[in-house]
């Protein structure tokens, strides 16, 4: 008798060739229309044509072509197991990349955050005056601008880890000799010079993980500025106790340096992914011309690969500016009112030196807490919606701050304080992610240079010029500023996604390439 393997499969066999033969009935009548099949049914429909006909217990033929069969179904199951296996092999790997990013973030914010609680120090060391100490700050700002602007370009002739290691040895020994320096000029050059070392970090750590995430970088660049946050905010910490325990400047800097120095182990052994600098080797999009909906190894028409070619260099030459120039607004913002909250909060609510330092601590914290709850959230929501819901939520609660200025009530300033920092806390890390979004063909390493090179403009110049305008206004126009600086992001978050959107490749019809061939050869 024949097995129940057997039996299975003649039922299946004759199932499948009554609908088929259904179908041809319906096709005569007229009735369908579609008769196609695909390339993978036709062998089995002869094999199953032939079993139906009047399969023999006893045809070693048959029993042959049904083992051959299972045997082409359980070789397709394998390697089905085989590639699900590698693609989470490949993902634990760039997970693994993506720690030991996190930990070269962490160790630029623990440099980065160290000059705040050291600075009447390092006054006290090169013996200078409060301008004169202020020109660090201005000499890192304008290395960290020159590093972003060489970086840039150097992440797409060198090895990234190659650049990360160099930087992070840089800044190393940058933390070393800050502290025995004893004059002020010497100083600022040091300054602008590890300015330029860290702005490496800041460059190759984002564009990095822009390569090997493609379109899924979105929580992993959250919990990357995460990380970043957490460095900056555990200087202050590490000051305080080293110094209640060896009240020394070199203790704190070499401290510093000695975690800074530990990440350097994961660019030596990781090895680097590919440059990624052409136009048409995006990792985000494949091929160029290849667009929604046209599948990776289809061949596109000449003269549409051309036109896809024009339309994406012209939309990485408009989106790119627009997300540059709202990284400008953002962290000039954040810059703002990080510096002036404490201010306004003892004039304006008149809260006195410690409760204010309490806000701007909120504030602070906030900002890290929101990076955090960030994670999650970027993995169920698009850049588009995370980025709208972050500026109205700090473009509202300026206005209940505005509205409610007038009562003096200290816990709407506790209120609006916190949902400030929340709401902006994704916004830096969420703006990194709109060229995959938007589906943008270039050069990601020299798009994350200009939008940190906006940023880092935006953080110089408009707390110099809210300043000013504080200086005249007072205090009380610390919030007008705010929400007009969001308001204006506003603009250009929608002018982005508003042209990105409207212009994402798709594939011509036929009609309207005729008639582009028609006027070209009418022209030629």
């Amino acid at each position: 008798m024949p097995s129940g393997s057997t039996k299975w499969a003649v039922k299946s066999f004759a199932s499948f060739i009554k609908k088929k033969r259904e179908q041809e009935y319906r096709v005569v009548n007229g009735e369908e229309t579609d008769t196609s099949i695909s390339a993978e049914d036709v062998p089995l429909r002869t094999e199953e044509e032939s079993i139906v006909q009047g399969p023999n217990e006893d045809d070693e033929d048959f029993h042959s072509r049904l083992h051959d069969i299972q045997e082409q179904h359980r070789q397709r199951q394998m390697l089905e197991e085989q590639n699900a296996f590698l693609r989470s092999q490949e993902i634990r790997h760039l997970r693994i990349l993506t720690i030991g990013y996190c930990l070269c973030y962490f160790a630029l914010g623990l440099a980065f955050g160290a000059t705040a609680p050291a600075i009447h120090l390092l006054q006290e060391q090169t013996d200078s005056t409060d301008d004169e100490i202020n020109g660090i700050v201005a000499a890192r700002g304008v290395g960290w601008i020159i590093g972003s602007v060489a970086a840039g370009k150097l992440f797409e002739k060198v090895r990234g880890h190659r650049l990360l290691w160099i930087a992070l040895v840089l800044t190393t020994v940058s933390c070393v000799i800050i502290p025995l320096i004893p004059n002020i000029w010497v100083l600022c050059v040091i300054f602008a010079v590890s300015g330029a070392f860290m702005s490496w970090l800041e460059v190759g750590v984002n564009t990095l993980a822009l390569w090997i995430w493609k379109e899924e970088v979105g929580p992993y660049m959250q919990f990357l500025h995460f990380a970043f946050g957490a460095g900056l905010g555990a200087s202050p910490f590490i000051y305080g106790f080293v110094i209640d325990i060896i009240p020394s400047l070199d203790a704190y800097y070499w401290i510093l340096a000695v975690l800074c120095i530990i990440p350097i182990v994961f660019p030596l052994r990781m090895t680097s992914p590919p440059i990624e600098t052409d136009v048409s080797d995006n990792p985000m999009h494949g091929e160029m011309g290849t667009g929604i909906g046209i599948e990776e190894n289809e061949t596109l028409d000449p003269l549409e690969e051309e036109l896809n070619t024009r339309r994406n260099k012209r939309r990485f030459l408009i989106i790119i500016p627009l997300v540059a120039g709202f990284m400008l607004l953002y962290g000039g913002a954040e810059n703002i009112f990080g510096t002036w909250l404490y201010t306004y909060a003892f004039k304006v609510y008149d809260l006195g030196e410690s409760r204010s330092a309490y806000i701007e601590s909120a504030f602070w914290a906030a900002l890290t807490a929101g990076r955090f709850f960030s994670v999650p959230l970027a993995t169920r929501l698009s850049s588009r919606i995370l980025l709208l819901a972050d500026m109205l939520g700090v473009i509202i609660a300026l206005v209940i701050g505005i509205l409610g200025e007038s009562f003096m009530f200290e816990p709407l300033l506790w209120f609006v304080t916190i949902v400030v920092g929340f709401s902006m806390a994704s916004v830096f890390a969420t703006a990194f992610t709109i060229p995959a979004e938007l589906r943008v063909k270039g050069n990601l390493g020299r798009a994350a240079s200009a939008f940190i090179v906006a940023s880092g403009m935006g953080d110089m110049a408009l707390p110099y010029i809210a300043g000013i305008i504080i200086s005249s206004l007072g205090p009380s126009a610390l919030l007008w500023t705010m929400l007009i600086c969001f308001i204006l992001c506003f603009v250009l978050y929608m002018l982005a996604f508003t042209y990105g959107l409207s212009t994402m490749e798709r594939r011509l019809p036929e009609s309207s390439l005729r008639e582009i061939r028609q006027f070209n050869d009418y022209w030629h």
